[in-house]
């Protein structure tokens, strides 16, 4: 579903076409670019087999965290909205491959140590002079091999996105919580 530049589409056409069952099983294409929407309703979890969602150019400032409950989302496209920071749901999205937040306040994407996808592209930046960060290979299974089985749920893998002291953007990754090695 192509809506992309449609000013028209306000918040209460989104709730519905989200709340609409037919759709609900079959959308797998969902671009909001440029449309009039300023949030996400928390009816977005039930489009269940969306694989791609553009949402760019839009006035949203948060993502609900019912996105994380989009298992099959591979692209999600947040550019030049006013986004500041991710929900914690977003790391259990095993399938996704491209995350586009260039042009917004995010400094920090979390995911669940084991969960992150080693094929993952992180587009950060701005449209002229982007940066794409790529997670090393062997991370994920080096990481979740050293951390012992009961406090495994409770790590967290994140990549804190740091331009303070100006171009170029620099990606890291940090693990939060005691790591022994």
């Amino acid at each position: 579903l192509d809506l992309e530049g449609n000013k028209d589409i306000l918040n209460s056409h989104l709730q519905d076409i989200c709340e609409c069952e037919q759709l609900s099983f079959r959308l797998s294409y969902l671009c909001l670019k440029g449309t009039g929407i300023t949030k996400l309703p928390r009816e977005i979890g039930k489009l269940k087999h969306l694989e791609i969602l553009y949402v760019g150019n839009t006035k949203i400032s948060d993502l609900p965290q019912e996105i994380g409950e989009l298992k099959h989302l591979q692209t999600l496209d947040v550019g030049g909205t006013d986004i500041r920071e991710l929900p914690p749901q977003i790391g259990e999205l095993n399938n996704l491959r491209t995350l586009d937040v260039r042009n917004t306040r995010v400094r920090e994407l979390p995911w669940q140590a084991g969960q992150i996808s080693e094929s993952l592209r992180v587009l950060l930046g701005d449209k002229s002079d982007s940066v794409q960060v790529q997670v090393p290979e062997g991370v994920n299974k080096d990481l979740v091999k050293h951390i012992p089985e009961h406090l495994l749920a409770n790590s967290t893998l994140s990549i804190a996105i740091l331009d303070r002291f100006g171009p170029p953007l620099v990606g890291i990754f940090k693990v939060l919580g005691r790591n022994v090695r």
